[in-house]
Order: structure tokens, then C-alpha cells, then sequence
């Protein structure tokens, strides 16, 4: 489907997007122009990105789907808010002034009427221009109204986003993360036991920190872990060993990133 919407980036998906490489960066830019064409081809676009990206992708492209049919509706409001100030603005023409009669004494009769009819005139021109600026209070309030539901939309719009991807986060750990975990300690030769599961709050910390660090931060501090004398039990005065969820603490994960621990 042909976008009729610039697509948007937000600040708040950049957590998301930057653990991704310059290439895949502008891989995902370039999927993003080839999904907004008119009959965009999704299974194509995403066989030309590594896993990565492709992840990445649809995060955006859930988004982008959200901003397109905000767009819409507000379109739809928009020129329905127009025609209802097309058919107030247009009015009949009030009538013709009567024809006037040769007759003095009517006519005098008759401009009297036409004096009143003047100031009749007035109050009722006087009455419009109160309802037309009660109609532009409403309007007003209603456009009002509307930021404020676009905005609310937008959020809630952006905690679903959020919570689809934490599903596919969730969803590619035990396959993904544990091993690379894994991989890590076993490359130091670490005595931090292995991760055997993928449990609900480990994959909840991770994904906290791969929003805020991002991967290389995660895999450096993973990497001081498990090359830290003193938390692999080496140290001269204690046989502390650690464990990844140790490391991964709120408490601690700063400090090992920092490299506090890399004494004996």
C-alpha cells in the first residue's frame, strides 16, 4: 500500500536501532523506502536483510502501520471539520427588500418598517456572530480534544510497539542469548556457571539493558565479568564466584562495565 504520510522516527526507537551496524542502518533505511512504494513486496523486502535488521524492520514497520492510519482518521476528521464550515458559511441570501410604493405615505410608512427591519437585521446579525464564535470556542475545544486523544493514541500506540517487540526479544533469547552468553564465559574460561535457562526476568533485565547500553556495552561488561579475578573466585583473600544475574543487577552491572572488578 502507497503511503500518503512521511514516516516518522522517534527518539524513543533508537534503543532499538542501535546496536545495528552503519550497513545495516542503511539497509533498514533502504528496506523502510521499499516498504512505503505502492504494493511493497514484505517477504521480499525482509529475504534481502540479515536477522538483525530484519527485527529491526518490523519494529518500524509496526509503527509506520500506526502512523499511517492515525494520518487517515485525521484526514477523515479534517475534511468532515471543513464541510461543516462549507455548510455554515454558505447561507441563503436574506430576501429581497419589498418594492417600494409611489405613495409618500407609504412610503414613509415603509421606511420605518425598512429601520426596523435594518435593526432586526442587526440583532440577528449581532446573534450569528455569537453563534459563530461559540461554533469557534467548540471547534477550538474539539481540535483541543483531539491533540490531546492523538496524543494519548501515540502512546498507547508506542507501549504496544514496546510490548511486541519485548514478545520477540523474549521469543529469540533462549536461541540467541543464552548461547552468545554462553560463549563468552566459555571463551575466558570462566567460572560463572552457564546460563540453562531464559527466564522471564532475565530476559526482562536484558532487554532493560539492550535499551539503555545497547549490545556492545552488554558484551563488554559480560567479557570484565568473566575475565575478573575476583569474580571468578581467583582472588587472594575470597573464592567469590559470581553469576550472571549478579552481573547483571542493577547494583552491579555499572560497576562491572567499569571495570571495578577487574583486580584481584
Amino acid at each position: 500500500m502507497k503511503r500518503s504520510v512521511p514516516f516518522l522516527i522517534y527518539p524513543n526507537q533508537w534503543p532499538a536501532l542501535s546496536s545495528l551496524t552503519f550497513v545495516q542502518l542503511g539497509m533498514l533505511l533502504a528496506a523502510i523506502f521499499d516498504y512505503i512504494r505502492e504494493d511493497a513486496d514484505v517477504e521480499a523486502i525482509e529475504r534481502r536483510l540479515d536477522e538483525a535488521t530484519v527485527i529491526a524492520f518490523r519494529f518500524m514497520r509496526l509503527q509506520l502501520d500506526i502512523d499511517d492510519e492515525k494520518y487517515q482518521q485525521k484526514l477523515a476528521k479534517n475534511r468532515e471539520r471543513q464541510k461543516r464550515f462549507y455548510d455554515k458559511t454558505h447561507l441563503t441570501q436574506p430576501n429581497a427588500l419589498p418594492v417600494i410604493d409611489k405613495d409618500k405615505d407609504k412610503d414613509n410608512d415603509k421606511d420605518k418598517d425598512m429601520d426596523k427591519d435594518k435593526d432586526k437585521d442587526m440583532d440577528k446579525d449581532k446573534d450569528k456572530d455569537k453563534d459563530k464564535d461559540k461554533d469557534k470556542d467548540k471547534d477550538s475545544a474539539a481540535a483541543a480534544a483531539l491533540n490531546n486523544n492523538n496524543a494519548r493514541e501515540a502512546r498507547e500506540a508506542s507501549a504496544a510497539a514496546q510490548q511486541d517487540f519485548f514478545e520477540q526479544f523474549k521469543k529469540e533469547a533462549p536461541e540467541k542469548i543464552m548461547p552468545w552468553i554462553n560463549g563468552i564465559l566459555k571463551d575466558a574460561d570462566s567460572k560463572i556457571p552457564r546460563l540453562r535457562y531464559m527466564t522471564r526476568a532475565r530476559v526482562k533485565r536484558l532487554y532493560d539493558l539492550w535499551q539503555e547500553f545497547g549490545n556492545a556495552d552488554i558484551g563488554e561488561a559480560l567479557r570484565k565479568a568473566a575475565r575478573s579475578p575476583f569474580l571468578n573466585g581467583r582472588g587472594k583473600r575470597n573464592q567469590f564466584v559470581a553469576d550472571i544475574d549478579w552481573v547483571l543487577s542493577e547494583q552491579h552491572f555499572l560497576e562491572v562495565l567499569e571495570g571495578k572488578y577487574n583486580t584481584e
